[in-house]
């Protein structure tokens, strides 16, 4: 665990739960599922799921743009 200078934030190490998440669509709807889907592929595709994974999870440069 670590503790930025000054700050109430605790970042952890490891993860201490596992929390699965989901979309919630209507039976039928397929518009709304349809374009779940071709966001969430073209997040993956041209990068920017990576980058805020990263920008989250891999470093605590975000940290310093808390106040």
């Amino acid at each position: 665990m670590s503790r930025p200078e000054n700050s109430a934030l605790l970042a952890l190490e490891q993860p201490f739960t596992f929390e699965p998440l989901a979309f919630g669509v209507k039976k039928g709807d397929f518009d709304s599922l349809n374009w779940i889907n071709h966001f969430l592929n073209q997040i993956a595709q041209d990068g920017t799921y990576d980058h805020l994974h990263d920008k989250w999870f891999r470093d605590t440069a975000w940290m310093t743009e808390i106040d």
